[in-house]
């Protein structure tokens, strides 16, 4: 069984630290968590700076939300840090369950499963290389009366939606990028063709009002009015073919069959006394589905060493980052060197294929010592 660290979040700044301790330390691998509305760095573009701290240790999300991130851009970005670090970054993904990420980016939380089932769908598709148009960009949920298309979504002359966030009612003075918009619209906004009749000025460019004209570019456009720019292909291409490894995570029914439609593998947070009933059910799915081998099996532990400081300034981390649980003690971090041992070796026991321990503390001290305690 392998080894990893979950980085703490408090100080960024001290991850490269961390990361060449962990390389140092041989742990298999460096994971962060992915929260939106919370004081945390963004995972994505914090791996991509330990990607340059380190050259051996893996890079993995645990877990990254999807359906807060367009598709489109998300492949993009895990394509450039799984070349950019020499095919060691694995994508670790899954719904989240806190109502303010998902507020805050506009996604309406009944939908993350959905939408994360056609991302990881679409994921696929374009690091193997097919087109890609991204037609419902996450939170867009627009009435439609007519052709047309604002932001990528297909508009209309009567519509009632969302536009860049901002609700808008085309039918009489409402609003797009926060400007006072249209009466009547016919084509596209936000860079392609425009507007019959208008009396407005939309991302500081004022259209023609009596002409079809052209919004937020400098030449007309050669679009046809209504319809979409052609499907392209989003590069750059992953070092392995199809993409990096991902792994799911989640606790609900509908995640642990995700795992068996579009992972190599589940990430496993639950605690080891009912973990089992979980990692039966991934399996049984998973030879039900047809496929061959047995799914990568990463469970997650939290833990907090050294100094009585250290120590309470994990639990105090954990216990605020677990508050919205409503659960006293939710996720409370082991700090006994001899708890965290056995604990290690039950893992091993239960068939584990990695063993990630969350560090909430941002003392990198922390590293030397858990290496004692398990390697």
């Amino acid at each position: 069984m392998e080894i990893g660290l979950g980085l703490p979040i408090s100080d960024p700044a001290r991850l490269p630290e961390w990361a060449r301790l962990a390389e140092e330390h041989r742990f298999a691998t460096l994971a962060l968590l992915d929260r939106l509305a919370y004081d945390n760095p963004e995972p994505l573009t914090a791996l991509a700076v330990l990607a340059g701290a380190t050259s051996r240790i893996r890079l993995q999300t645990e877990v990254l939300l999807g359906p807060l991130r367009s598709t489109a851009l998300l492949a993009k970005q895990v394509a450039t840090l799984d070349r950019m670090s020499a095919g060691r970054f694995v994508l670790g993904i899954g719904i989240g369950g806190r109502e303010d990420d998902h507020a805050a980016a506009g996604v309406p939380i009944t939908r993350r499963g959905r939408i994360l089932d056609a991302q990881l769908a679409d994921l696929r598709k374009i690091w193997n290389g097919e087109p890609y148009h991204e037609a419902h960009p996450a939170g867009m949920t627009p009435s439609m009366t007519a052709p047309g298309a604002i932001d990528g979504v297909t508009s209309l002359t009567t519509v009632s939606g969302v536009v860049d966030g901002v609700t808008s009612s085309m039918t009489a003075p409402g609003a797009i990028d926060g400007v006072t918009s249209l009466t009547t619209v016919s084509g596209v906004v936000d860079g392609v063709t425009s507007l019959t009749t208008a009396s407005s000025v939309i991302d500081g460019v004022t259209p023609s009002t009596t002409t079809p004209g052209e919004v937020d570019a400098e030449k007309p456009s050669k679009m046809t009015p209504g319809v979409i720019a052609s499907e392209a292909c989003i590069g750059p291409k992953p070092i392995t073919a199809g993409g990096p490894p991902v792994l799911i995570g989640g606790f609900a029914p509908e995640a642990l069959r995700r795992v068996a439609r579009f992972a190599d593998g589940f990430i496993c947070a639950a605690p080891l006394a009912w973990a089992g009933g979980l990692v039966r059910t991934v399996n049984e799915q998973w030879d039900e589905a047809g496929r061959t081998g047995r799914p990568r099996l990463v469970c997650q532990i939290n833990v907090a060493v050294g100094s009585t400081e250290t120590i309470e300034r994990g639990r105090r981390a954990v216990a605020d980052y677990y508050a919205f649980t409503g659960r006293p003690g939710w996720g409370a971090p082991l700090t006994d060197p001899v708890q965290i041992a056995d604990t290690v070796a039950a893992y091993r026991e239960f068939g584990a294929d990695e063993l990630i321990m969350y560090c909430y503390a941002d003392d990198p001290h922390q590293v030397e010592l858990l290496a004692e305690f398990v390697h």
